[in-house]
């Protein structure tokens, strides 16, 4: 299967409301399974990466992702849809050949079964929805 390229766009300035979300949900990271509350180190080539969780259930998973200045993920595939929005740094995504760097207010989304990578240039905030969501981790 060919790699499909990711879609970029340009997030609407109203998108700063998801930084006012995410300080709102910041102090637990609550899943939805029982009481538990969990932020997840990512596995990653390089640097230091957090995930935690902020919404969680079968249907979809929201979570405020955390990358150190030069923090790489290794080149990964999921079953799932993926959209971020970059509300603070600046991250390369990398699908094949096609490479991005996305600012604050960039938002992209990769369609499931996609080999894809990133690269976090400085210290990097953003917000991951997964869809459909996974209750597991």
């Amino acid at each position: 299967m060919p790699l499909r390229e990711c879609k970029f766009e340009e997030a609407p300035d109203n998108i700063v409301e998801l930084r006012e979300l995410t300080k709102a949900l910041e102090f637990t990271g609550i899943l939805h399974r029982g009481d538990a509350q969990q932020t997840l180190a990512v596995d990653v080539a390089k640097g230091t990466s957090f995930m935690t969780g902020l919404y969680n259930t079968e249907q979809i998973t929201v979570s405020k992702v955390y990358g150190s200045a030069g923090c790489k993920y290794h080149r990964h595939i999921h079953n799932q849809w993926e959209l971020c929005v970059v509300y603070k740094g600046k991250l390369e995504i990398i699908m094949g050949d096609v490479r991005r760097t996305l600012h604050p207010k960039n938002f992209f989304y990769i369609e499931p079964n996609v080999e894809h990578t990133g690269i976090f240039h400085e210290e990097t905030e953003l917000i991951a929805i997964i869809i459909p969501g996974d209750t597991k981790w």
